[in-house]
């Protein structure tokens, strides 16, 4: 995946954990891809959960430039976007602003277990309701929106732009039912950045990785 801004490729070459991660980087450590993303996983979430707060929002700062300066949604009217969860990047300011702009923003809703997301309609102070799955916040309202660009979270990506997640599995599940296919961004940190996540037959890459360093491919 190419890099669209950011640090010159120099800078950024060799993104390989320390070789103490070395057996958390090569499946063929623990037997299983399984196995590897479930550590992967679990090491990514923990090293992203300590960053500071200072630290967080000097981050957040700069995964938003870097998104502005790439202009991935330029010309979306109707954007997707997610809730942040466990330590993932907070763009509710930025989608404030948009939907400030006229732009129609959706949030993501299981309305079955292992069953594609659909998206709903999405306001600045609209009541949300907790209740569900994970506890994740969705709107009260069934406002279904077809959206044209979704900003995706996600815990570590490779070069191929492929996304290592939570494990659930609803955005490969959703992209491969949606037609056409929105353009997809995923958002995260820069150090989850992995030489391979062992993609699956399942794993759909996405269109455009944004982190605090680069935006990578379009």
């Amino acid at each position: 995946m190419s890099k669209s801004s950011g640090k010159d490729a120099d800078e950024t070459r060799g993104y390989a954990s320390p070789p103490c991660y070395q057996h958390e980087l090569d499946p063929n450590y623990l037997g299983t891809v399984p196995e590897w993303r479930k550590q992967t996983r679990a090491r990514l979430i923990a090293l992203r959960a300590s960053v500071t707060d200072d630290e967080r929002n000097r981050r957040v700062d700069a995964i938003v430039k870097n998104l502005e300066a790439a202009d991935v949604l330029g010309g979306h009217q109707r954007i997707g976007f997610y809730w942040p969860m466990t330590g993932e990047i907070d763009l509710r300011p930025l989608l404030t602003r948009l939907t400030d702009e006229g732009i129609k923003a959706a949030l993501p809703v299981i309305t079955q277990a292992k069953q594609p997301l659909e998206f709903w309609a999405w306001g600045p102070g609209d009541k949300l309701d907790n209740s569900g799955l994970w506890g994740i916040p969705v709107p009260v309202t069934r406002d279904l929106v077809d959206v044209s660009a979704l900003l995706i979270p996600l815990v570590g990506f490779d070069a191929q732009g492929h996304r290592l997640g939570h494990g659930g599995g609803y955005y490969d599940r959703t992209l491969a039912s949606m037609e056409p296919r929105p353009f997809t961004i995923g958002i995260g940190f820069e150090s989850g950045r992995l030489p391979s996540i062992y993609p699956q037959p399942h794993d759909i890459p996405l269109d455009v990785i944004v982190t605090d360093t680069a935006a990578y491919g379009g």
